[in-house]
């Protein structure tokens, strides 16, 4: 397959019950929010800048993704900032008994400060009631975090992407 243009990889599928996720300290310096229109664009700014690592083209495209996406009420656009800065972005999709974190960044330059944490709390205290899953890169060093924040692990999958 590589042979013919295309990259192998795997994911894994991670759930939890948000009681079971680790207490978080609070620091002053995060602050989590929901995405609402005056934020839109601190969101789609920073998604674009992390996005745009895969391409130009790709980055484009997930602006308009994400524009759809925010008249979607299944679908919580969720920013982080740090020290008053957009520092982080997650997607939360939300069903009647799941919900699914989706996307969640942390710039390069603003990680391990626990901001990927805080915007998980956000949707642990959000949705108490309900399961969260999130699927994880099976190469990627983030599902150490999740391994150690009590989620469990459900299974993987390979994945094969053709890259032109």
């Amino acid at each position: 397959m590589e042979s013919n243009g295309c990259d192998i990889g795997f994911i894994e599928l991670y759930a939890i019950e948000p009681s079971d996720f680790p207490v978080q300290q609070d620091n002053p310096d995060i602050r989590v929010e929901e995405v609402f229109e005056p934020n839109l664009n601190d969101f789609i700014n920073l998604q674009y800048e992390t996005d745009k690592q895969n391409g130009e083209t790709f980055a484009n495209e997930k602006v308009h993704l994400n524009q759809k996406q925010f008249n979607d009420k299944n679908n919580i656009k969720v920013l982080a900032y740090y020290k008053g800065n957009p520092a982080g972005t997650m997607n939360v999709i939300v069903s009647d008994s799941i919900v699914e974190i989706d996307d969640l960044n942390v710039r390069e330059t603003m990680q391990r400060r626990g901001i990927g944490g805080q915007l998980q709390r956000f949707v642990m205290d959000k949705f108490q009631d309900r399961i969260i899953i999130l699927v994880a890169d099976g190469e990627d060093t983030a599902r150490e975090m999740y391994q150690r924040q009590h989620y469990q692990y459900l299974g993987f999958k390979y994945e094969v992407l053709r890259i032109d």
